[in-house]
């Protein structure tokens, strides 16, 4: 659970320079709709702390596939 606070300081920093920044998934939320969202002109930054689930790598080629870029 350490990822929530780091994921939710780095929106509050980067929406202070650009206009769209969100957390995915929010709690109860499905990643599959956010990254089916995802184009060419999106970046995604992932946090992966030590045991990472079992699909990380996996989210990370699906967003590769969309043409967004990953942090």
């Amino acid at each position: 659970m350490r990822s929530i606070p780091s994921s939710m300081h780095l929106r509050q920093q980067l929406a202070q320079t650009f206009q769209s920044v969100r957390l995915a998934p929010l709690p109860g939320q499905a990643i599959g709709e956010d990254v089916a969202g995802l184009g060419p002109h999106d970046a995604a930054v992932l946090f992966g702390f030590r045991r990472r689930s079992a699909g990380f790598g996996q989210l990370v080629a699906a967003i590769q596939r969309r043409g967004s870029r990953s942090c």
